[in-house]
């Protein structure tokens, strides 16, 4: 008999394959403790990025969801965005591509640790801007509607 045929008869006669009491089983995870704590790190970083006063900057980031991922660079002057490229061109005005500020990120961040089914938000307290990444899956049931931002690259043109 192989062993492949061995296993499956044990398994099915309801031997324990594993040992013991079973496989260990995973720490408990109060995912509102850790929503809330990365909500309180995501609030910090927004008033660390006001209080820095910068408003002229470049900056980069990827947008990936379900289907391709794409590098922005935005350009910012008095904390609007003046142009901005799409994996390395200038996108068409009507293509749906719209560029980020860093206050926009952070406004993303916060609003999916808010609403969304599942968030995970991730901030640098000692490096501006402070934001770094975000991803949400706004509803377990809908495939194909995760999103995240990651930044990429920032430099302080003022």
């Amino acid at each position: 008999m192989s062993m492949r045929a061995s296993v499956l008869l044990l398994a099915l006669a309801g031997c324990d394959l594993i040992g013991g009491d079973g496989p260990p089983s995973l720490p408990a995870v109060d995912a509102r403790a850790a929503v809330a704590a990365e909500a309180a790190a995501l609030l910090e970083a927004r008033a660390a990025w006001e209080a820095s006063g910068i408003r002229d900057y470049e900056l980069s980031y990827d947008r990936s969801c379900f289907c391709i991922g794409t590098r922005f660079q935005v350009r910012v002057v008095d904390g609007a965005v003046v142009e901005f490229w799409v994996d390395g061109e200038v996108p068409v005005t009507d293509a749906g591509f719209e560029g980020k500020t860093v206050d926009a990120l952070f406004a993303i961040a916060a609003d999916a640790l808010d609403r969304a089914d599942a968030a995970s938000a991730r901030v640098l307290p000692d490096r501006v801007p402070y934001f770094y990444s975000i991803s949400a899956d706004y509803n377990f049931e809908m495939a194909d509607e995760e999103v995240a931002y990651t930044v990429t690259g920032f430099r302080a043109t003022d």
